[in-house]
């Protein structure tokens, strides 16, 4: 949770790490989907066996593809042992292998594989363990995607206010947005055309009918209303103005 904000990488690998360091296996990847296909992306360990070089060797991953298709399958944690003739890269002895689904937004985004050469290391409890890891991460990732959705979000709709407040604080027309009854944004163009200094005058101050002569203001409000309700898509409306001067 703490590590949301980061690459999603950095993240795989700072978990992997933690759990490699804790509980002691020989070494733990994790194989991400390309193209629909499963690839190891994420390798922490020590896959040749020689003691206290922890690493990252993507190549010598101990890839028991039968158990992580197999996982996926069956949406479940699954134990195999890893002929040591399978491999391109063959232990000796044998890796036994844990492959568990990783899951988010309830699609498996990844599979997570702890390998170690002791038969009796993954029992019941650690395999429920990883299971439950492997749930933590897929909560990281999943609050790390809404939160880039959510910066994407922003990013989009700065760079369109930019592009809005661009063309209309240039514009030679009156433009105001109205929002709870109040105008929220007025242009340069709007405040001259009513006799004010500048828009800072009316924005948040001025509901917009103040701006309009009694004579139209029932129609007016009536228009405002609708629109805002929703009831009037589009509303062209010509009305007498009142500038600041009551002219």
């Amino acid at each position: 949770i703490h590590q949301i904000r980061k690459d999603r990488r950095v993240l795989l690998k700072e978990v992997c790490d933690i759990i490699l360091q804790e509980r002691g296996y020989e070494t733990i990847w994790v194989g991400e989907f390309r193209h629909h296909d499963l690839y190891p992306s994420i390798s922490c360990g020590n896959p040749t066996n020689e003691r206290n070089q922890l690493q990252t060797w993507i190549a010598q991953a101990p890839f028991n593809q039968a158990a992580a298709e197999q996982a996926i399958q069956q949406k479940k944690a699954i134990l195999a042992r890893q002929d040591k003739h399978s491999t391109k890269f063959p232990p000796s002895p044998s890796w036994i292998t844990v492959a568990v689904p990783i899951f988010v937004n309830d699609e498996i985004n990844a599979i997570i594989n702890a390998c170690t050469f002791d038969e009796t290391i993954f029992d019941d409890q650690e395999i429920q363990l990883l299971e439950e890891l492997a749930i933590d991460i897929g909560f990281a990732l999943e609050s790390m995607e809404l939160e880039n959705r959510r910066r994407e979000a922003e990013d989009a709709l700065r760079i369109s206010e930019g592009r809005f407040r661009r063309l209309s604080e240039n514009s030679m027309v009156g433009i105001i947005l109205i929002q709870n009854d109040l105008i929220r944004y007025a242009n340069p163009a709007f405040a001259k055309m009513f006799g004010y200094a500048n828009p800072e005058e009316i924005i948040d101050k001025l509901s917009p009918l103040n701006l309009i002569a009694d004579i139209h203001q029932k129609a007016a409000a009536e228009s405002l209303q609708n629109s805002l309700q929703g009831a009037e898509p589009t509303i062209k409306y010509t009305f007498k103005g009142l500038r600041k001067d009551h002219s």
